[in-house]
């Protein structure tokens, strides 16, 4: 059987070690906006570089988008475009599937 291009695609984003959390953090504001030290906050674990990394590749799959606003304290902002928010919404029923499924397994070895 042949695998689906299609998921393929997909996991090859998101095999990706921090692109789904990126991609979750960002939607976690109503703005689904956060400049860089706000994520890198958030995201506890991640390296400056590797979150830097994942940022690029994510707005080269066209996911994330990057302004740079020029003031006296130039600020980066980094936002879900409509395509990385539709992803997110695609992901929220896989979200669903594990809480139940972590709160069954957790139930199962209760009875054990």
């Amino acid at each position: 059987m042949a695998i689906c291009p299609n998921l393929e695609y997909a996991f090859q984003i998101l095999g990706k070690k921090w692109n789904g959390f990126i991609l979750h953090y960002l939607s976690t504001n109503e703005q689904m906006e956060y400049s860089f030290s706000e994520l890198k906050k958030g995201i506890t674990n991640i390296t400056p570089r590797a979150l830097s990394s994942c940022l690029q590749e994510l707005m080269e799959y066209g996911l994330v988008s990057k302004e740079v606003t020029l003031s006296p304290s130039t600020t980066i902002t980094y936002r879900l475009t409509d395509q990385g928010s539709a992803l997110v919404q695609a992901l929220r029923p896989v979200q669903q599937w594990a809480y139940d499924y972590k709160k069954s397994e957790k139930e199962n070895s209760n009875e054990k």
